[in-house]
């Protein structure tokens, strides 16, 4: 069988051919793969903005800033002990019905006894946080339960729709207060974790006095639960009176 150049000339064409197809289109699914992936992420910064600026806020004032200061910015002066104990037992004034968190630069109004319904969970985030009735009340033995949004759509009503984005911040020694019947109630935080949404025991009641904050995660989806732990602080537990009553739950409040 006799090969001329020009069938040589042909056969390196179709090939040179198919190769250069295979580039092109890998090329087009790699340029479309990384349209899509846009596509998506910017989305998702557009329907969870209000949450997405506040963990950006968060970053900058705390990582950002800090450093830019750290090494310009000196205490006045030393504290003594003294001084210490003073600050610790100094509460801050909060209107009635108050959550703060001031390592977040966090304030709410606090909706108490919501029913666990998706319509009385919903109305009353659009005012703030919300305890779930049935959980327990500041005063009294048990788990306090308050949950609230970490993201919610930009056109949703309410003003508080990310109002928990950053709680994920929250480290063990800090500081949550709530106002509650005239009364100022300091938890100081515990630990946190992340657990599924048809996780009931973090509804159940407890044997200490404690707080757990609760929010949808991650930030824009209701898949998982972001959850923060703290313990009464103050005023001592000791003479906190035992709940009324301890129902049962069947779900899980949703507050994406």
């Amino acid at each position: 069988m006799n090969i001329t150049e020009e069938d040589l000339v042909k056969l390196f064409s179709g090939l040179h051919k198919k190769r250069s197809d295979v580039i092109l289109g890998l090329a087009l699914f790699v340029s479309k793969t990384f349209l899509l992936i846009f596509v998506l992420f910017a989305g998702y910064i557009v329907i969870n903005f209000p949450a997405v600026k506040n963990k950006i806020s968060f970053w900058y004032e705390n990582d950002i800033k800090t450093t830019q200061t750290a090494f310009v910015e000196e205490p006045d002066s030393n504290p003594t002990n003294a001084d210490l104990v003073q600050a610790a037992i100094l509460l801050p004034d909060l209107p009635n019905n108050t959550i703060r968190i001031p390592v977040l630069d966090i304030e709410a109004p606090i909706n108490w006894r919501v029913p666990n319904t998706s319509t009385d969970v919903s109305k009353g985030l659009e005012n703030g946080v919300i305890q779930i009735d049935g959980t327990s009340l500041p005063g009294e033995q048990g788990n306090v339960y308050i949950t609230g949004h970490s993201s919610n759509y930009v056109w949703a009503k309410g003003q508080y729709n990310s109002i928990f984005a950053i709680i994920d911040k929250l480290l063990p020694g800090d500081i949550i207060y709530l106002k509650y019947n005239d009364q100022v109630y300091s938890y100081k935080t515990l630990e946190q974790k992340v657990v599924m949404a048809n996780d009931l025991s973090i509804l159940s009641q407890t044997n200490d006095s404690r707080l757990t904050l609760v929010t949808c995660w991650p930030v824009g989806t209701s898949y998982k639960r972001l959850v923060v732990i703290a313990n009464q602080d103050y005023p001592s537990s000791d003479k906190n009176v035992a709940p009324a009553s301890k129902p049962a739950f069947d779900t899980l409040p949703s507050a994406r």
